[in-house]
């Protein structure tokens, strides 16, 4: 990807929201949105193949983890990825309604970055829920 969608230059790995813009540009530079969103929504989170992920609360959580419970959804970069030696896991939290927001700024990204893929992602935009009205009502898909 020759540009990230989530502006991190002008931050520090250690900055507030850092952990949460890393890991939505991981997401996407996935070319399967269908499958992220599914991944996200209804199997509960994603990760990458070194040291980052995107998930919900469950059991294994606590264990793997030794995050307690919470509402929404955790995003984390672990040492392996971020480098810092001795940090550990970085994390950050949204609600639902953050997440879906996200993916939907994936999603409108994707209908520049992939204009072939439009039937696809417009149904996935219906399947999820994404709400992509502004505070005009109107449509920001609609208008690309």
């Amino acid at each position: 990807m020759n540009k990230e969608l989530f502006d991190i230059s002008t931050l520090q790995v250690t900055d507030t929201g850092w952990v949460k813009k890393y890991c939505l540009n991981r997401l996407a530079e996935l070319k399967n949105t269908k499958s992220i969103c599914r991944h996200l929504l209804v199997g509960g989170g994603i990760g990458g193949d070194i040291d980052w992920g995107i998930h919900r609360w469950d059991e294994n959580t606590l264990i793997d983890f030794g995050v307690e419970k919470f509402d929404g959804y955790r995003f984390y970069v672990g040492e392996d990825e971020h480098g810092i030696d001795g940090k550990g896991d970085m994390q950050d939290f949204c609600s639902e309604e953050e997440i879906k927001q996200k993916l939907l700024e994936i999603v409108i990204w994707h209908l520049h970055v992939f204009p072939e893929n439009k039937n696809d992602l417009m149904a996935l935009k219906e399947e999820f829920q994404l709400n992509d009205w502004n505070k005009r009502g109107q449509s920001k898909i609609k208008r690309l």
